[in-house]
């Protein structure tokens, strides 16, 4: 869960400060860059027949490598060729297009960035890490041209497949058949060496999958929102809240469409494009670390897959997740993730907005008798609770223990957590839930 530290808050105004923008360290894209995020970028890759030049060799070797020895597959079942999972992407890439194993390979390529033939100093990677996962970190770095991309990159050789797996669900979900996806844009992958991340070891070059820079995460607007409540008008609030709602669930529908389940929704991943607090902001959804494409009922896999093999990349967050997960978890069984525990997780986002906190975080402090929980010890911070975050959720009231003595919500924010209340009560679908997307 590659999730950034909580930047600094700044006040509201009508623009906030660019020298503000520059220092946050937040989750990807920046408005400067030159392409749409309303285009798929493998789409223009594409269309431009791109013929592979001098510079972009090194990576291209690379990346050939690593598909070959490394068991890369970002699907469930996992197949139990690489050959064969590309084979399989590529003919599943869009409905309009069928594209080869060697063009889908190329499509992964970074169109501004080839870390092998250039420079060291041709480019300013952050000397503070802006995240860090299981298996990846991620740094900010400015271009020569003042671009601000961001990087992320496995922690070790190794852990190469689960960066690479991401960039292939992101290449598959970016296939230009969706033109106004809120998905985060991939430019695609450069390798990095010892020279650019100390950690590595010599001779060893890793997959680094460049990202475009956004502004903010959600999680980073709602703290602004609550220090800064009486200086944003309600109705505004209301409105970003039902843009995040609309322009989301749009988005699971085309993660359904694609058999795509994310995994880890929740406020820190979910990006805000934009700089001024007005309607003009937009939500996308980013770090699909723990993503994979549910291929579970697809005749095709039946003798390309090896069915014994788990998705062992996954990752998510505790607070977010249904009560299900929790029994299943402690009782030692699978639990099976999928687009209902998705739109579960986020229907805890939509009411971390009303809330303006984490889920459970404010009933945590109450326990706590502090408004600080992230500053007890780490040890006890964990220990103590995950278990008492456990029994929490196997309660199964998510809206009355994040409301908690702010009732005056429940009056204020009547409409909206009457669809909060179907999401994450009623456990309507994904299909019902769209119901009131087009009302």
């Amino acid at each position: 869960m590659d999730t950034p530290p909580t930047s600094p808050t700044f006040p509201i105004g009508t623009t906030m400060p660019q020298k503000v923008l520059k220092k946050s360290q937040m989750s990807p894209m920046h408005n400067t860059l030159p392409l749409s995020p309303n285009k798929s970028l493998h789409s223009e890759y594409l269309a431009r027949n791109p013929v592979v030049s001098e510079r972009n060799q090194k990576s291209l070797v690379y990346l050939k490598e690593d598909l070959q020895s490394l068991l890369i597959s970002p699907t469930k079942p996992t197949f139990i060729s690489s050959s064969h999972m590309l084979d399989f992407l590529g003919n599943h890439y869009s409905k309009e297009n069928i594209m080869t194993r060697d063009d889908l390979v190329l499509s992964l390529l970074s169109k501004r960035v080839d870390f092998p033939s250039s420079e060291r100093k041709s480019f300013n990677i952050s000397s503070t890490q802006m995240g860090s996962g299981n298996y990846s970190i991620v740094y900010e770095m400015t271009q020569q041209d003042g671009q601000t991309l961001i990087l992320k990159f496995p922690k070790t050789k190794r852990k190469s497949k689960f960066l690479l797996n991401e960039a292939l669900i992101l290449a598959y979900l970016h296939d230009g058949s969706f033109n106004d996806i809120h998905i985060v844009p991939m430019d695609g992958i450069s390798y990095i060496n010892k020279s650019y991340y100390k950690n590595l070891r010599y001779n060893e070059n890793v997959p680094c999958l460049i990202l475009e820079k956004f502004d903010l995460n959600l999680k980073q607007l709602i703290a602004i929102l609550k220090k800064n409540g009486q200086d944003i008008s309600f109705e505004l609030k209301k409105k970003m809240w039902w843009k995040l709602f609309k322009e989301l669930m749009m988005v699971f529908v085309h993660l359904k469409s694609r058999n795509v389940v994310h995994g880890d929704i929740k406020t820190s991943n979910i990006l805000v494009k934009g700089t001024e607090l007005n309607e003009d902001m937009h939500f996308y959804i980013c770090d699909f670390t723990s993503s994979f494409i549910n291929l579970s009922n697809d005749e095709y896999l039946n003798e390309n897959v090896n069915h014994e093999m788990n998705h062992s990349n996954f990752e998510t967050t505790l607070e977010y997740c249904p009560p299900q997960f929790v029994e299943t978890f402690l009782s030692n069984d699978n639990f099976e993730f999928s687009y209902e525990t998705d739109l579960y997780s986020f229907g805890l986002v939509l009411l971390s907005y009303i809330t303006e906190e984490e889920p459970f975080k404010e009933l945590q402090s109450l326990r706590y008798h502090s408004s600080d929980t992230e500053a007890m010890p780490n040890g006890a911070h964990m220990i103590n609770t995950s278990n008492w975050l456990i029994n929490v959720i196997q309660k199964n009231d998510p809206i009355n223990l994040n409301i908690n003595y702010k009732t005056h919500l429940l009056e204020i924010w009547s409409v909206e957590l009457s669809i909060v209340s179907k999401i994450l009560v009623d456990r309507i679908s994904l299909e019902d839930c769209m119901t009131y997307v087009t009302n």
